[in-house]
């Protein structure tokens, strides 16, 4: 049986991880805050993708 993840989830999980990246940014550590940050917008994108997916198929 597979398993159904939200996809809000990732947004929200990606929106938070950018968001500790830009204060890791400004206070701490320049190159592990870009990744944070690059990895928080990544993951809140495809979050944002798999929902638009998601209604589309459940349109169907």
């Amino acid at each position: 049986m597979k398993r159904k993840t939200n996809p809000l989830l990732y947004v929200i999980f990606g929106v938070l991880l950018a968001a500790f990246g830009v204060i890791d940014l400004l206070y701490v550590n320049r190159l592990i805050g870009t990744a944070l940050v690059i990895a928080g917008i990544w993951l809140g994108i495809n979050g944002l993708r798999l929902r638009s997916q998601a209604k589309k198929n459940a349109g169907r």
